[in-house]
């Protein structure tokens, strides 16, 4: 199929427009030609440049189209009019009513809704489309477990754009008193969000996220913590995986106050397995061949042909996978010299460490300390031997 991907805009690297990269990126792995439209574009449309994804601003540059996809209504509205008969599948990333499908019939027959609340959001519009449950879809090739454990405290990052200072102050409160590392990664004040966070996430242990970062930080096998802007519902495990997945991760999934005392006795429940969990979820339930697959269904039955590409088409299209790994290379480079300067920072930690100790066991104090200990030593292990012998 030849599928255009349209939006109002790819300037800066947000929720949506990572969402649209890496559908794109799936489809042409599944042999289908994709290219973004776009009017506005910024850094998100020169990184999917960069990555082999085509990125049009006018429609009249696209020659043919055999299904389309759209993010909100003025996209569709704009790919109707050029492509008419052309099956269009709204998705609905929020409630925002210019990310609603459009109230004329017939425009976007179906949507899809990556959680239950906008789902039913959805149902109950006038002019209600049919309504495709699926997943939040993530990149397992961009997206992966990379980088080191640290000697030190855990690393815990603030994943996500637009964070509330007065939020982000609580968050430091409570890793302060845990003695855990704590830093943001995503848009502060306007400067933009990362255009590689999967790197940038690869010395953290601990991530709190909400919506499509709590599951691009799930796929590097982070521990996440559901929370941000909407507020917090706590860790994400097997047990409480499948509430939060339904209410798409927001943080507003339950009645929970957070405070700084609560927020420091939560925080404490991490554990070494929790990453390994959450590698293991994101693996079955969001990887974004799934999710294109399950699109590319929904636009057959929708009446969207599939014509044979040409010679030209599919060397084309090789050549844009070709520069996806590439890119993807690069990134991985750069995680490597992330690692490299995490595993040396652990190696000064554990020289330091061993030097403290050595000078501690050279001192005056130290030895006569041990002197002193010896005989209750001694004792303790007597009486250990007594009681193994008394079972």
């Amino acid at each position: 199929m030849r599928i255009v991907l349209a939006t109002r805009a790819l300037a800066w690297p947000g929720g949506s427009e990572t969402y649209l990269l890496t559908v794109a990126e799936a489809l042409q792995r599944l042999g289908h030609g994709a290219t973004i439209h776009c009017h506005e574009e910024g850094e998100a449309a020169e990184l999917a440049r960069e990555r082999g994804t085509p990125v049009e601003t006018s429609l009249d540059a696209v020659d043919a189209c055999d299904a389309a996809l759209a993010q909100d209504a003025p996209a569709a509205y704009e790919l109707a009019e050029r492509f008419a008969n052309v099956p269009i599948l709204f998705v609905a990333h929020s409630r925002v009513e210019v990310q609603v499908p459009p109230q004329l019939a017939g425009v976007c027959p179906a949507a899809v809704a990556m959680n239950d609340r906008i789902a039913e959001h959805l149902r109950a519009l006038a002019v209600a489309p049919e309504v495709v449950r699926l997943r939040q879809p993530v990149d397992r090739r961009r997206f992966r477990a990379l980088g080191i454990s640290s000697l030190r405290a855990p690393r815990v990052v603030a994943f996500g754009n637009n964070l509330p200072r007065t939020r982000e102050r609580m968050l430091a409160a409570a890793c302060g008193r845990l003695g855990y590392e704590f830093g943001v990664l995503g848009d502060r004040g306007g400067a933009g969000g990362s255009l590689h966070p999967e790197v940038e996430l690869a010395d953290a242990q601990i991530a709190l996220a909400i919506g499509r970062c709590a599951v691009e930080a799930m796929a590097c096998a982070k521990a996440v913590y559901v929370y941000g802007l909407g507020g917090g519902d706590g860790w994400v495990t097997p047990s409480t995986y499948p509430a939060l997945e339904a209410d798409g991760f927001t943080g507003r999934g339950t009645d929970s106050a957070l405070d700084v005392d609560v927020l420091t006795e939560e925080l404490a429940w991490f554990g070494p397995t929790m990453g390994r969990d959450n590698l293991d979820l994101a693996a079955a339930h969001h990887d974004a061949l799934d999710h294109a697959r399950e699109l590319i269904e929904v636009w057959r039955r929708l009446g969207a042909p599939s014509p044979q590409p040409s010679e030209a088409a599919e060397l084309a299209r090789m050549g844009r996978l070709q520069r996806q790994t590439e890119e993807t290379s690069a990134t991985f480079e750069m995680a490597a010299q992330s690692r490299g300067m995490a595993l040396e920072r652990a190696e000064a930690d554990r020289d330091t460490a061993r030097a403290e100790l050595a000078a501690l066991k050279g001192s005056l104090r130290y030895r006569i300390g041990a002197a002193l200990a010896w005989p209750l030593d001694a004792i303790r292990r007597i009486r250990a031997r007594r009681r193994s012998r008394g079972r």
